[in-house]
């Protein structure tokens, strides 16, 4: 019952399979150095302050003096960088996940590793290391996970049950959680990788995300090959892009060596050019000097189209879509959060996200974001005024875009990116109440 509540267990169907467990088996366990690195780089080192400026080390245990309102310190024992909390508490238990990207049998895997530590005040840090997934990738593409079980009936990512087996299973939910950890910087890949363009930097993807992509579209190899990371990281991740809808501009692009650095505001561009029926072969068009002024030149253009239209024909346009709308998007309704100085909320209708777009002058409401199924869009705001929109994927929970006003960024954006991270779980727990 367990195995069919988290993970279905299956037993190699094919050659592929067979290879991968004949594979685990060789696996050497990480070494020392590798787990040092893991622990140092996955969780944070904190120290408990009192009122009378008595500090204690949470890694260490050493105790020492700091002045009061000081909210970070170099532990003068063990010399971590710490955080420094007032509190009276006496324990602290962390997690945090490391991956080790490795080869094995010409197979490119990828190891997720957790950690879970325990901290006392007073005495040294005690932590353990478990392996807990694996993600096999074979030279065409093809993939396999492997996983240890986790606790039934919870929305808790991080209740492995380390104590069962590592086997093939399902892919599970919790795996666009651990790919998202460090990377142990020493690495090998299976030639295939190299061959179509993996020069071993990530450029902000996801290792396995690029990996796939690699192995199986010759768009993303020609991307990659040509220096259009951010692009490419565009397509990888964004599956309502068609991306022969867009080949030809970026071939026009790459001919003329023109610098991308929006992939999400040259995409909208082309987008509209498109709607206009202008000519996406031309470099006039494709490669514009300024890209955030025409950008907006056109999606105004594109608006003020739109609002010439009959308005009893886009009220029941808006009418029928919001009823599509909150079909895909009403499970999520309610959700918002706030750090005290910025809210977050999620656009509940249709005429949301016209107003959204109305007020800061970018295509959430012309280019129909709120019908993509597999995106959530969220309003960032300060004592009721609008700040950035945020597009939150619902396959991965990455941030896709946040934006200010004229899709620039503005002295909060960090803090939102921060503030919406932090509170992923919250949409995900709405993504498993509705499953």
């Amino acid at each position: 019952r367990t195995n069919a509540i988290q993970f279905l267990t299956m037993r190699p169907k094919n050659d592929f399979q067979r290879k991968v467990v004949a594979g685990m088996r060789k696996l050497r366990p990480a070494t020392k150095r590798q787990i040092q690195w893991g622990y140092d780089n996955s969780v944070n080192f904190y120290a408990y302050r009192l009122k009378s400026g008595k500090t204690t080390c949470l890694e260490c245990g050493h105790t020492f003096v700091t002045e009061e309102g000081t909210e970070e310190s170099v532990c003068p024992h063990c010399g971590k960088h710490l955080t420094i909390e007032d509190t009276k508490r006496q324990k602290l238990s962390q997690v945090g996940y490391f991956s080790i990207i490795t080869t094995q049998d010409g197979l490119q895997v990828l190891r997720y590793f957790f950690i879970r530590t325990h901290q006392w005040k007073g005495e040294k840090t005690t932590y353990t290391c478990t392996e807990v997934m694996q993600r096999w990738i074979d030279k065409d593409g093809n993939t396999c996970t492997t996983s240890r079980l986790r606790a039934p009936f919870t929305y808790c990512v991080d209740d492995w049950l380390c104590g069962s087996s590592l086997e093939i299973r399902t892919h599970s939910t919790a795996f666009p959680i651990v790919d998202g950890c460090s990377v142990y910087p020493q690495f090998d890949t299976i030639p295939e990788l190299k061959r179509n363009g993996f020069d071993g930097n990530f450029h902000n993807t996801l290792p396995s995300a690029l990996f796939e992509s690699l192995l199986t579209n010759a768009k993303t190899e020609t991307l990659v090959k040509a220096g259009y990371h951010e692009l490419a990281r565009k397509f990888i991740y964004d599956q309502y892009r068609d991306i022969d809808l867009y080949w030809a501009s970026v071939k026009v692009c790459i001919r003329n060596h023109y610098a991308i650095n929006d992939a999400s505001v040259w995409c909208d561009y082309i987008d509209a050019l498109r709607y206009f029926g202008k000519d996406l072969h031309n470099a006039k068009y494709v490669c514009p000097t300024d890209l955030n002024a025409e950008h907006d030149r056109w999606m105004e253009k594109k608006a003020r189209k739109e609002t010439e239209q009959d308005i009893k024909e886009k009220t029941e346009q808006i009418r029928k879509e919001d009823e599509n709308f909150r079909e895909l998007k009403s499970r999520y309704f309610g959700i918002h959060f706030t750090d005290g100085l910025i809210c977050v909320h999620v656009l509940e209708s249709v005429e949301e996200y016209l107003q959204e777009g109305e007020h800061m002058h970018h295509c959430v409401y012309s280019n129909k974001y709120y019908l993509k199924e597999d995106s959530l869009i969220l309003s960032a705001t300060i004592d009721g005024k609008r700040v950035e929109t945020i597009e939150v994927s619902l396959k991965t929970l990455e941030i896709l875009q946040c934006y200010g006003a004229c899709n620039q960024f503005t002295e909060h954006h960090k803090r939102i990116i921060s503030l919406v991270n932090r509170n992923a779980d919250t949409i995900r727990q709405r993504m498993k109440k509705a499953a």
